[in-house]
């Protein structure tokens, strides 16, 4: 039997790269949400992972996370708030994280001032191109991630009033036109 290393060259394939993006205004689909509990363990927060689907850096990835339970409720605001602005860029009040994958949007990418190594999303806008089918597949669909949003009934995670769409990826999905337009 042969081995895969007889007829493998590293010379023939790209360097992946991890340098951080520059600034600017990306398209993107959230391709994964997972609920984690804080280091702490006094409340949690969603990481999210984005995945640029045209341009240079089609395929790069970048990561945010939500604070949506924690002890300082400043931190849990601007998580909430952040969580919500996401919501409203892809148009979804959602009731699981499943609602939010694979959804085209735009978002602004910073530099982050404290780690100059690091991407900081600074913005959700809705738009942005329709992810190539290959890109979806590739990560294989929506994957597991099923994560409740709204953790605290009493306090609404997005407000935009926009219906529950269906699960992604539907390119159907992508095709509609959205609320937020006339």
């Amino acid at each position: 039997m042969s081995s895969f290393f007889e007829t493998f060259s590293p010379d023939e394939h790209e360097t992946t790269s991890y340098d951080v993006l520059p600034a600017g205004d990306y398209s993107v689909i959230c391709t994964a949400m997972e609920e984690k509990a804080t280091k702490a363990g006094t409340g949690s927060y969603i990481a999210a992972t984005f995945q640029v689907i045209d341009g240079a850096h089609q395929g790069r990835m970048v990561w945010a996370n939500f604070n949506v339970n924690n002890a300082n409720p400043k931190a849990e605001e601007i998580g909430r708030r952040e969580l919500a602005d996401l919501c409203r860029a892809v148009g979804v009040t959602p009731r699981s994280s499943d609602e939010l994958l694979n959804i085209p949007l735009t978002i602004k990418i910073a530099i982050d001032k404290d780690d100059p190594e690091r991407n900081r999303i600074k913005a959700y806008r809705p738009g942005g191109k329709a992810a190539p089918k290959n890109s979806i597949d590739q990560l294989g669909g929506t994957g597991p991630h099923n994560v409740a949003l709204d953790a605290a009934p009493s306090t609404p995670v997005a407000t935009s009033g926009a219906p529950v769409a269906a699960p992604a990826p539907v390119p159907q999905q992508v095709a509609k036109k959205s609320p937020w337009k006339k």
